[in-house]
């Protein structure tokens, strides 16, 4: 009993954090990350965050070869068009700043902002009452977060400010490049070139029996440390004038923040070195300072491939990795960086750096792996990764001494991660919605970003399908396609791993191949291209397609799902599903009202797999006979539409729906009549009786609603023309009886299974039915189905 307290407990604790807060309840479940977490103290957080903004680092390195740039763009008046397009980039729910100002109140003030922009611009500079931000603090992990620097800060100034710095650094970025070893902030995958350039360089030395050595250097606060002085000072090598940076500058002058945690606020604190993490233009200064360094090491000391090249660096934001072939080459590259960050106000963590060594291999050996540290920074030493049951976390995927981990490592937690989420105390479609937008796009980038083929990914695949089975309680033989079509054609949505992934591991290939970058193309061709072509003929793709072309096969993919899927016996129906998106809506779980047991009979009735002696004895030589009227074979469609037995439920759900229609016609006006009786003038002595009869301003409407089980849409449109031709005879009589002329007769149709035909909905909506009324009816009527599919089943045990 006690057991059972604590469970009820626990469902109702997790059921209310995914309605409040989904991404908490994911932290609790798989990273540990207790729901209590706080920084520390404000006193603290104060004083910690203003012995770094407010410390001013003096930059005085001379400035030397100067580029030449045409910066007129960037004064040019700022048009309205310009403006509504900064907006429509901005996020709906971004945050507001110190002023309270939403981006929907922005998007309302355009001309006041095209009028205040075109004056900030003209007089290089901001009003004073812009320069208050407002800073939050954001985890940065699940580890000790009761140290600061384990937060990280995101500084918010308004929203109209960071309107007005979009603008800008849409201009300036047209205007001045970087190093492509930079490749953060940049319309690339950034992530992903790095990450195969490590990956292939570590092989590549593995396979040649080269000595190879690389170090992860993690620069302390780096956003929030670089001097003010060293931003103007990369402004003026790039080429900007006196007037740019000024303008630039006097954003950084006289500029405060105040941070908010915990319910508290601090006082205010000056900004006297750093970027302001958060605000547009902060990316494009912190490259333009970092881009001078690899000028300083140019291709130095780095690893080369005998006729290709050599390489040294590359770096994603503050991410920086330095590769050489030698230790001496590593210390210098060292060496020479560090000076560089000093001058900066920035200061190299070894501690916190990571480095990686392999040593030649002689006499046929393998490269040997080196597991003492080697590098140091003033005295203090790198720790080295050594050994391949060792791994280190680099733009967002676990690499050993000998590249990125092997991908079974993947499938195993993507296993401990499903057992997690079937054990969960929640509702099936919770856990789905879980499934869906949390468990599986937690593996996609490390599995884009791994070496690994289409088995592995098909594997892994079967294994959240068999889960997503489990969990609805459907049968192992459901149909693969299901899972995977979108809601708005009646499916799960779940994402295809194989595809996705395969997808973009192609795109990848295309894009690097496609780069100005010798050494990189030849890393990637020669250790990746095998891996590519495994997905290219899994995935049915041609040698000669193009990455515009890439862009169409996920529909491709789509419509051969539909069609396979409206073949099989679990998609009988799916061709009038998929095309009324409004009566599928329950199936992403948001209806909170809807029980876990409604949701997976619902479920099973729109596969055809609610248990009946036809769905659980397909392929098998066995009586099939209906177990209560022993007419038919007892079939989904036999239960919900023929069967003696449920004939009285079957009128209850006739019924309620003529009560839902008769209600919002009498909501609207009309004059309803339930049911009156007409003499057939076809058949002597025989009447017809419409379910409704709706008057209003000289106008009838002559209703009669029938419950089909849809096979396709001919099952809606036969069953509608059927009341047509049953009706029209005493159209006449009806409307010399209410005084009206040229009166309307419809069928209304709808399915058992809760769907409505995409032709029919005009006749719905004429009655003044809102979609999302409508979405109700339809839930209605399969919530009856299922009662009485229930009460079936319950009779004959």
């Amino acid at each position: 009993m006690l057991k059972g307290l604590r469970n009820q407990k626990k469902y109702g604790y997790y059921q209310h954090l995914y309605y409040n807060n989904k991404k908490k309840l994911v932290a609790e479940i798989l990273d540990g990350e207790t729901s209590g977490a706080k920084p520390p103290p404000m006193n603290l957080v104060e004083d910690y965050y203003r012995n770094i903004w407010s410390r001013s680092t003096i930059d005085d390195s001379p400035v030397n070869n100067i580029k030449t740039v045409n910066s007129d763009s960037i004064f040019a008046p700022i048009s309205r068009d310009e403006i509504k397009l900064a907006l429509s980039n901005t996020k709906k729910d971004s945050a507001a700043g110190p002023d309270s100002v939403t981006i929907k109140e922005a998007k309302a003030i355009i001309d006041n902002l095209y009028v205040a922009y075109n004056i900030w611009l003209g007089v290089q500079g901001i009003p004073e009452q812009l320069k208050l931000n407002k800073t939050i603090l954001i985890p940065k992990g699940n580890s000790d977060l009761s140290l600061l620097k384990n937060w990280r800060p995101i500084t918010i100034s308004s929203i109209i400010l960071r309107v007005y710095n979009r603008l800008l650094a849409y201009r300036m970025n047209k205007i001045f490049k970087t190093n492509d070893k930079q490749v953060g902030f940049k319309p690339v995958n950034g992530c992903g070139i790095n990450i195969s350039w490590l990956h292939s360089l570590l092989k590549h030395a593995r396979l040649n029996k080269n000595s190879i050595y690389a170090c992860l250097v993690d620069v302390s606060k780096a956003f929030d440390s670089v001097s003010h002085q060293s931003i103007v000072r990369a402004l003026t090598m790039n080429g900007a004038p006196s007037l740019l940076v000024k303008l630039i500058m006097d954003q950084y002058t006289n500029v405060n923040t105040v941070i908010t945690c915990s319910g508290s606020i601090s006082n205010k604190i000056n900004i006297s070195s750093g970027v302001k993490q958060g605000d547009p233009l902060s990316s494009l200064l912190f490259n333009l300072v970092i881009d001078e360094l690899f000028d300083v090491i140019k291709n130095q000391y780095g690893y080369t491939i005998d006729n290709i090249g050599t390489t040294n660096a590359r770096c994603f934001a503050d991410d920086l990795t330095l590769i050489s072939s030698s230790r001496m080459g590593m210390n210098k590259l060292l060496e020479l960086t560090t000076k560089f960050f000093k001058e900066r106000g920035l200061n190299v963590n070894p501690s916190k750096c990571m480095s990686i060594g392999m040593s030649k291999g002689y006499k046929g050996k393998k490269s040997k792996i080196e597991s003492e540290p080697l590098f140091s920074i003033t005295d203090a030493q790198i720790p080295m990764l050594g050994y391949i049951d060792k791994t280190t976390r680099y733009l967002g995927v676990n690499f050993t001494s000998i590249g990125a981990i092997d991908a079974k490592r993947i499938k195993k937690d993507l296993q401990d991660t499903l057992d997690k989420l079937e054990h969960l105390k929640l509702k099936a479609q919770c856990k789905m919605d879980l499934l869906r937008t949390y468990m599986i796009p937690r593996f996609m980038f490390q599995l884009i970003h791994t070496e690994l083929y289409p088995k592995l990914l098909i594997k892994m695949d079967i294994l959240i399908r068999k889960l997503a089975k489990r969990i609805l309680h459907l049968p192992i033989s459901t149909s693969s396609e299901f899972f995977y079509l979108p809601f708005k054609e009646g499916g799960l949505q779940l994402t295809s791993l194989k595809e996705a992934v395969g997808l973009a591991k192609i795109k990848l290939h295309k894009k690097i191949m496609s780069s100005n970058d010798p050494m990189l193309c030849y890393l990637i061709e020669s250790q990746r291209s095998r891996i590519v072509e495994h997905f290219m003929k899994d995935l049915k793709l041609g040698d000669s397609l193009t990455l515009n072309e890439m862009n169409n096969i996920k529909e491709c993919f789509m419509k051969e799902k539909r069609i396979s899927f409206a073949q099989k016996i679990h998609g009988v129906g799916f061709e009038v599903f998929s095309s009324s998106p409004l009566t599928n809506q329950w199936i992403n779980g948001e209806i909170k009202t809807m029980t876990t047991k409604t949701y997976i009979n619902s479920i099973k009735l729109r596969t055809n797999t609610l248990e009946t002696r036809v769905t659980t004895s397909r392929g098998l030589n066995i009586i099939k006979t209906c177990r209560r009227c022993h007419v038919a074979d007892e079939s989904l469609m036999h239960v919900l539409q023929c069967c003696s037995s449920t004939k009285g439920l079957r009128y209850s759900r006739h019924h309620k729906i003529c009560a839902k229609v008769a209600n919002k016609l009498v909501m609207n006006g009309y004059g309803v009549f339930r049911e009156k009786s007409y003499p057939d003038p076809n058949n002597s002595g025989s009447y017809l009786r419409p379910d409704i009869i709706a008057v209003k301003n000289g106008h009838v409407i002559v209703l009669d609603v029938t419950v089909v089980y849809e096979v396709t849409g001919a099952t809606f449109i036969n069953a509608y023309q059927t009341k047509i031709n049953k009706y029209n005879a005493i159209m006449v009589q009806i409307e010399q009886m209410f005084n009206c002329v040229n009166g309307e007769l419809h069928g209304l149709v709808i399915g058992s299974p809760g769907s409505i035909h995409h032709s029919q909905l005009h006749i719905w909506h004429q009655m003044g039915f809102s979609s999302i009324e409508l979405k109700y009816v339809a839930i209605g009527c399969m919530e009856d189905s299922l009662r009485i599919m229930s009460t079936f089943s319950k009779a004959i045990t």
